[in-house]
């Protein structure tokens, strides 16, 4: 938004409101830019990603699992 540019996402940790941990996307968008910003109607919106984060991560485990099976690697040293 420094620079001009009318929309803003970035991703951030966050927790619910009885300590659950949440990975957000959060989007801010200002209304006019770049010529007349309208600060009044800045639009703000959070998408919870946690799901999508877990299952980032859960594949890569797996993809990595996979290749140290096929370097070679005994399945008992790679499962623990």
């Amino acid at each position: 938004l420094w620079d001009g540019h009318p929309v803003v996402e970035f991703e951030t940790d966050v927790a619910t409101a009885d300590g659950r941990p949440r990975h957000l996307l959060a989007r801010i968008q200002v209304p006019g830019f770049p010529g007349d910003p309208d600060w009044s109607r800045v639009i703000v919106t959070g998408t919870d990603i946690t799901l999508r984060r877990q299952l980032e991560r859960r594949d890569e485990q797996r993809g990595d699992i996979l290749e140290l099976l096929a370097r070679g690697a005994p399945l008992g040293e790679v499962l623990h």
